[in-house]
């Protein structure tokens, strides 16, 4: 999730729509990978306190005024106080958003977006320092969105995992109405880059800080632990952590 936040604002498309699609398609997902890793998640979260805490300012307020999400509103303000921890906040967050309808839960981070895009950029610049874009285009050569009919396809690919079916970022966030709602309820598969269109020479080979690499030939992500990529090959996780299931990028279950 983190890296494809990095990808996307390195490519200047990091819109309401793009990271409202991320949050809510990974959303289960995520919530399983802070539940295993409460300290990472926590650590992380310290160094970069500033940040983090006024983006938790935003969510507090909006949670707190949205229906069904007020007790989490609750939990951030916890975090904020000291009192709860970040990951005991994130965890509710994604507990009380998953559980909204999906219209709900895209309105609801794209209003996170719209108060909070400075901090959400500002935290990217400095995690960023530490894990840099790799410079991938994010454009899917001869893919078109079956939505917008957009050829090609640029952004984040949402593809039906039932048939020939593809959507961009802008609708994906109206699946459910979209081309007469016809993949409504359906599982996607999220995919940031054509690595079969790249020119991008090989990175097969670890980072300096081990926390992810490449094998372009067969188009996984490759590391420590289980996961994260198209074929369950395994990364580190997003904080550097273990990896957390082959089905984090495919994105399990029914949206």
């Amino acid at each position: 999730l983190l890296r494809a936040l990095i990808e996307l604002k390195h490519n200047n498309l990091l819109t309401p729509q793009a990271f409202s699609g991320l949050i809510v398609h990974f959303a289960p997902g995520f919530l399983e990978h802070v539940d295993w890793h409460i300290d990472a998640v926590n650590d992380i979260a310290a160094q970069h306190w500033e940040v983090v805490k006024a983006f938790f300012e935003v969510l507090s307020t909006l949670a707190s005024q949205t229906s069904e999400m007020e007790e989490c509103g609750l939990v951030l303000q916890e975090a904020l106080s000291g009192s709860s921890t970040v990951a005991a906040a994130i965890s509710s967050l994604l507990t009380s958003l998953t559980k909204l309808p999906f219209e709900a839960q895209i309105a609801f981070m794209e209003q996170c977006f719209a108060v909070g895009q400075n901090q959400l950029e500002q935290f990217l610049t400095a995690v960023s320092a530490f894990h840099p874009p790799w410079g991938q285009s994010m454009v899917h050569s001869n893919v078109e969105c079956d939505g917008c009919n957009a050829k090609p396809l640029v952004g984040l690919r949402f593809t039906d995992q039932r048939e020939n079916f593809d959507l961009c970022s802008k609708c994906y966030s109206s699946k459910n109405t979209v081309a007469g709602g016809e993949s409504a309820g359906h599982t996607f598969q999220c995919t940031l880059f054509d690595w079969s269109d790249s020119s991008t020479e090989d990175k097969s080979e670890e980072s300096e800080d081990g926390w992810v690499h490449i094998d372009n030939d067969h188009h996984h992500f490759h590391g420590h632990g289980k996961g994260f990529d198209w074929e369950g090959k395994g990364c580190k996780g997003f904080w550097g952590a273990k990896g957390f299931g082959k089905d984090w990028m495919k994105g399990g279950g029914e949206d």
